[in-house]
């Protein structure tokens, strides 16, 4: 889906401060090359290799998946939508551009969608 509101361009280290002590839902947003989708995954940015890491799940129970990038050779860009409330990275190389949003409970959906329909 083609954004058109584009608020600003943001560092990975900012994209990554944004979500600290939140969980994320990762979309890729086409089928080109590599493409992948997380839920509830946490998101760091190591500035000393300049890579981002998405991570899902955990080692006590279900097992663990994580995605490392590095920003400058594969992240063209990371922009911020404020009208979706969410990111979307592009990359440089063959890869569908991916969305992250926050994620949201069943709980917290509901109550958007109660909300909604109150209007």
């Amino acid at each position: 889906m083609e954004r058109t509101n584009k608020v600003k361009e943001v560092a990975a280290k900012e994209f990554a401060t944004a979500f600290e002590g939140q969980i994320a839902d990762i979309v890729s947003t086409g089928d080109e090359g590599i493409s992948f989708e997380m839920s509830k995954a946490r998101i760091d940015y190591d500035e000393s290799s300049d890579e981002l890491t998405f991570t899902t799940g955990n080692h006590n129970h279900d097992g663990v998946g994580s995605v490392r990038i590095n920003v400058e050779e594969y992240i063209d860009s990371i922009e911020y939508y404020e009208d979706y409330n969410e990111f979307c990275i592009t990359f440089s190389h063959t890869l569908s551009s991916i969305t992250v949003s926050r994620y949201k409970s069943l709980e917290e959906l509901q109550k958007e969608r109660a909300e909604k329909n109150k209007k």
